[in-house]
């Protein structure tokens, strides 16, 4: 089982009624413990934080978890039939 990084963005005005999602499919981690390290070093935020400003512009971070891939499908199977 593979661990992953999720973040969630939280809509500001004028972006839209929607919070939107990233998963880091890079890096994957083993364990639960690996993944939560690597989000919490210092040296990780920057790099954390600049990629997804790439990917979403400048976006309030309303969440950020670490989590197993089922996991994953499960949020993106309950929001897609809502």
């Amino acid at each position: 089982m593979k661990w992953m990084i999720f973040v969630v963005m939280a809509a500001l005005p004028g972006q839209g009624d929607w919070d939107d999602i990233y998963i880091f499919q890079n890096p994957t981690f083993d364990t639960y413990e690996q993944c939560r390290e690597h989000v919490l070093d210092p040296e990780n935020i920057p790099h954390i934080s600049r990629h997804i400003m790439s990917e979403y512009g400048i976006r309030l971070i309303h969440d950020l978890r670490c989590v197993t891939e089922d996991q994953v499908r499960t949020h993106i199977f309950r929001e897609t039939r809502t």
